[in-house]
């Protein structure tokens, strides 16, 4: 069961676990807590800070085109991978459309060309930018399944401190880095699916202080490695971190 501490009727709209505060009010108080005591953030991009741009390289077909037939058997096979999967399809079939048609240098320059600063700021979904100003003091990085050239785009934008790209087990990259700076004691997590909320299970595994936060589509209790669920649109969530009540 989950906690609304912004009804979705409002419009943008978080919730907690039961189990995280015993009232609203103690459960807004602890989410800021938590939220900037943390000291590094794992970001994941596509749907979470974004609509996909993996999702629009591939529906533009860039680097193939409409007629090919390799690319008319990806769309099919992808197509069906969905129906049967749902989401836990899209990594492995990003990684076929990469694999296939974005090895070419001048694609790729294309593509970084493509994602200026503008066309970052127009994609980011509301609220988003906000609330990672409100967590700068913290190290910001994605750890996202896209393209270098797509997640440096982003990076630079929102001043993140790192991107790790065409990351595979995200969890690894992140027991990586764990093991890399054990003076880091607090973090934070942000993404849509389960292999997301796999970089919080590994934090927890090291016994790590973690805030886990699902962004989603509509109003759902979310996969049990995330506490928080909040819509695309972040402005309830910057709204109760701006908040002093």
């Amino acid at each position: 069961m989950m906690r609304y501490l912004s009804l979705p009727k409002d419009g943008p709209w978080v919730a907690v676990r039961e189990t995280f505060a015993s009232s609203d009010e103690e459960a807004r108080r602890l989410l800021r807590e938590r939220i900037q005591r943390a000291q590094v953030w794992f970001f994941d991009l596509d749907d979470n800070h974004a609509y996909s741009p993996a999702k629009t390289i591939a529906k533009n077909a860039t680097g193939t085109s409409y007629l090919s037939p390799t690319y008319l058997l990806w769309c099919m096979t992808t197509a069906w991978a969905l129906f049967r999967e749902g989401k836990n399809a899209e990594c492995r079939t990003w990684e076929k459309y990469i694999t296939t048609f974005l090895q070419d240098t001048d694609v790729r320059r294309r593509i970084r060309e493509q994602w200026s600063p503008e066309m970052v700021q127009q994609s980011l979904y509301p609220g988003v930018q906000d609330f990672c100003s409100e967590v700068s003091h913290a190290w910001r990085l994605y750890v996202t399944r896209n393209i270098e050239e797509v997640a440096e785009a982003f990076a630079e934008a929102l001043d993140f401190e790192k991107y790790v790209a065409e990351a595979g087990a995200k969890e690894r990259i992140v027991e990586h880095f764990v093991r890399e700076h054990p003076g880091f004691d607090s973090y934070g997590v942000e993404g849509d699916s389960e292999c997301d909320g796999m970089m919080a299970e590994v934090l927890r595994f090291y016994n790590k202080d973690v805030i886990a936060i699902c962004s989603m589509d509509k109003p759902r209790e979310p996969v049990r490695m995330f506490d928080v669920s909040v819509s695309k649109n972040r402005q309830g969530l910057v709204d109760i971190l701006q908040s002093q009540i």
